[in-house]
């Protein structure tokens, strides 16, 4: 893909839509902000300009990988309503089965044909022989599996009536007023008056911020028609086999709604008719981890 210099990308659609991920990604690197919410818009058709941004955009790495694959097999387990097989050997089978078709779709880079496919950052920039991420995985799988068991989370999903169980579609949507709000969430279910929203950490996080348990608030008045006392979040910690009951009793909402606020307005000033990449300034602080290197270091022209 080929962006000139003073070339704009025209923007469409009538919402701004805000995140807590795509505020990382602002913080992350401004112009790898706009390669993944704007540059590569289109990218998914077979002949479009956009497509190597595409590409690069659903690399996943490894420990996102493992959170998917847990995420993934927690819902399909949850939402079953036969109930004839242990819960266990149902996680484990499901495990079983999602993380083979993902050694697949690796094996046949499938990912060439369909940027959606699974691609990893690990083996895609740092050459990590394939063999030892799968070993290392498989490893993590095992050990995530049994904590997740010996935590009791299991036990006590499985007391949960299939009527308040809450359906979703990841990611999450409410709003605040006109602004789209997204966040991230493993399960949502309803227990004892209270709604519960569970996320799966990644290593080196303990915690969910206080921005994301605002959220969960928002979501329960607006969509569940609860209030915000009603609320509860937790995060399982795939390495321990903690579930953590995040401490809401300092939450300071209207700071955290002041915090989304000023946030999204400092990313609506770039949100204009045409965005030029020139606009978004390279922090060159982050390269070796950034999904777009290969595009940004690449470049058939280079911007000033």
């Amino acid at each position: 893909m080929t962006i000139r210099r003073n070339e704009p990308i025209r923007v469409t659609g009538k919402y701004f839509s805000w995140s807590t991920a795509r505020e990382k990604h602002f913080e992350f690197c401004p112009r790898a902000y706009f390669y993944q919410y704007y540059a590569a818009a289109g990218g998914f058709e077979k002949y479009s300009a956009a497509r190597q941004l595409y590409k690069l955009k659903h690399l996943t790495t490894v420990p996102f990988w493992i959170k998917s694959l847990l995420g993934e097999c927690l819902r399909d387990w949850f939402y079953d309503v036969s109930g004839d097989i242990p819960p266990e050997k149902v996680m484990r089978r499901l495990l079983s089965w999602r993380f083979r078709k993902g050694i697949k779709s690796l094996s046949l880079q499938e990912w060439r044909e369909d940027s959606k496919k699974l691609n990893l950052f690990e083996h895609y920039y740092e050459h990590s022989d394939l063999g030892d991420i799968l070993e290392s995985v498989t490893a993590a799988l095992t050990t995530a599996a049994k904590k997740l068991f010996q935590s009791g989370l299991i036990a006590r999903l499985e007391k949960v009536d299939q009527v308040n169980k809450v359906i979703f579609n990841p990611p999450l949507e409410t709003n605040l007023g006109a602004l789209k709000l997204w966040f991230a969430a493993d399960l949502v279910w309803q227990e004892d008056g209270k709604v519960n929203f569970l996320n799966i950490l990644v290593e080196n996080e303990s915690e969910l911020s206080a921005v994301r348990m605002v959220l969960h608030r928002l979501y329960a008045m607006h969509q569940l028609k609860l209030s915000p006392d009603k609320v509860q979040s937790f995060g399982f910690l795939p390495s321990n086999g903690i579930v953590y009951r995040f401490d809401d009793s300092k939450l300071n909402v209207s700071e955290c709604i002041n915090h989304i606020k000023d946030s999204s307005a400092k990313l609506l000033q770039l949100h204009t008719d045409e965005l030029r990449e020139e606009e978004f300034i390279k922090s060159g602080n982050n390269c070796d981890n950034c999904r777009f290197q290969e595009f940004c270091r690449n470049r058939s022209l280079q911007l000033a």
